[in-house]
């Protein structure tokens, strides 16, 4: 089987299990160098590898930062119903199991 075009060496979004999606020029807060302080900063850079670049405020630019050192500016936002559904059915679980014990 033959490619139309050769992969894309970049994405311009990605998006988590949990629904929740990043894209190039977003604004997040990252660890600069896995550090302990948060900085402001955008994405300008979705690797395929889902590492980011992060373009600082300050003017520094860091690579290929992993996912688990930024979060979105303002918060976790989900786009898909995914997880507010494992909620709704740990309530209904929790809520099942108590009438099975009765």
């Amino acid at each position: 089987i033959e490619a139309d075009e050769p992969p894309s060496p970049c994405l311009r979004s990605f998006t988590m299990e949990s629904g929740h999606t990043f894209q190039v020029g977003q604004r997040v807060k990252g660890k600069w160098r896995n550090g302990p302080d948060w900085y402001g900063g955008s994405i300008t850079k979705i690797h395929q590898s889902g590492t980011f670049d992060i373009l600082y405020d300050d003017g520094d630019l860091e690579t290929d930062v992993p996912i688990v050192r930024m979060i979105p500016e303002g918060g976790w936002q989900f786009t898909s119903a995914s997880a507010q559904e494992l909620v709704t059915d740990a309530k209904k679980s929790s809520k099942k199991s108590k009438i099975d014990l009765n």
